[in-house]
């Protein structure tokens, strides 16, 4: 039986910022994903705003946790925590 070796805050932080950069690519997709629901017909249906409405939402998000995420990794690397 191996001992788990226990992971430093660096390491901790690190996989976080990564995880978030996941999130974000997520959004992403997601925002594509519905702006292409809403384009697919030409006549507007209930259906078609809602995606609009939910791909402007993903937007948002996005943008604000790529703001985040730029100014916690330099945060992060002025710390000396690049690995």
């Amino acid at each position: 039986m191996s001992a788990k070796t226990a992971r430093t805050a660096n390491q901790i932080a690190y996989d976080a910022l990564n995880e978030l950069s996941v999130c974000k690519e997520t959004l992403q997709q997601l925002e594509a994903l519905l702006w292409t629901i809403k384009i697919s017909s030409s006549t507007p249906t209930r259906e078609q705003r809602i995606a609009a409405m939910g791909a402007s939402v993903a937007n948002d998000i996005h943008s604000g946790l790529d703001n985040s995420l730029s100014v916690m990794r330099r945060e992060f690397d002025a710390l000396g925590g690049a690995l």
